[in-house]
C-alpha cells in the first residue's frame, strides 16, 4: 500500500477539487442539484480513485482506478465548458489548464503502472 499523500498527482487532484468547489460556490442556487453537484462529485472522485488505486497491490487493479480517475477529470473538463457556455463561470482558462495538467499526469502515471513500475508520481 502506497502513502497516497506523497503522490504529486493526488495532491494536484485535491487542489483541483478545492478549485472546483470555489468556482461552483458562485453558481446560482438553482444549480445546487445540477452542475454544482455534478462538478463537485466528479472532482472528489478523482482523488478518491487515485487513493483507492494506491491502496491496491498494483498492476491492473491500480491501473483500473487510475483510468476511472482519468474519466472523472474528462467529466470535469466537459462540465466546466458547459458552465462557461451557460455563463455560470466566466473565466475558466486557469481551471481548464489545471484540468489538462492533471489529466496528463494521470495518463503518464497510468502508463507507468501498466508497464509494471511502482506507484510514484
Amino acid at each position: 500500500m502506497h502513502d497516497v499523500r506523497k503522490l504529486r498527482v493526488w495532491n494536484a487532484s485535491v487542489d483541483l477539487a478545492e478549485h472546483v468547489y470555489g468556482v461552483t460556490a458562485g453558481f446560482p442556487r438553482s444549480e445546487q442539484f445540477g452542475l454544482t453537484s455534478q462538478m463537485r462529485a466528479a472532482s472528489i472522485s478523482v482523488s478518491s480513485n487515485i487513493a483507492e488505486g494506491a491502496g491496491r497491490r498494483g498492476g491492473a487493479d491500480t491501473a483500473r482506478f487510475l483510468q476511472i480517475a482519468i474519466g472523472s477529470v474528462c467529466e470535469i473538463d466537459s462540465q466546466v465548458r458547459v458552465a462557461h457556455r451557460l455563463g455560470l463561470a466566466p473565466d475558466v482558462s486557469e481551471l481548464l489548464a489545471e484540468i489538462d495538467s492533471l489529466r496528463r499526469q494521470l495518463i503518464r502515471l497510468n502508463d507507468s503502472v501498466q508497464r509494471g513500475s511502482p506507484l510514484n508520481g
